[in-house]
């Protein structure tokens, strides 16, 4: 492994280190964690995401629209460009930002008030900073 191979991996470990740190701390704190994704309560639709960039995506926030801020990471890994993920959330209204990219060259695809209906599928495609095309299914 490379020097520069070691630092990459020694600043993720110590990002996901102070990531669960804060997160162990914080608890049920929705301000900082971006709050459940389900509650239990309501109707329930799902968001996904399309990885169509040539990097692979690094980190994922979904919060309510409104909400003081988006979040952590709800990422246990990565999104290979090609590859999606799924997540279910209360139907209601999300904002979600992926960001992708390697070393300092990270690009933020954002997604605002995205609705999403009960028993339906939000497919969202990062292309780029300015997010990509957005399809309900």
């Amino acid at each position: 492994m490379t020097a520069t191979g070691v630092k990459t991996g020694f600043t993720a470990l110590a990002r996901s280190a102070l990531a669960a740190g804060a997160l162990a701390l914080l608890g049920g704190c929705a301000t900082v964690t971006g709050g459940k994704l389900v509650s239990g309560n309501a109707p329930v639709g799902q968001i996904a995401i399309r990885n169509e960039t040539r990097n692979p995506i690094n980190a994922v926030t979904i919060s309510r629209c409104g909400a003081m801020s988006h979040g952590l990471n709800r990422l246990s890994g990565q999104i290979a460009p090609g590859q999606g993920m799924r997540w279910r959330v209360d139907a209601g209204c999300w904002d979600i930002q992926a960001a992708y990219g390697y070393g300092n060259g990270y690009d933020l695809a954002n997604f605002s008030s995205v609705q999403v209906r009960s028993g339906r599928t939000w497919l969202l495609r990062v292309q780029g900073p300015n997010g990509g095309p957005r399809q309900e299914m």
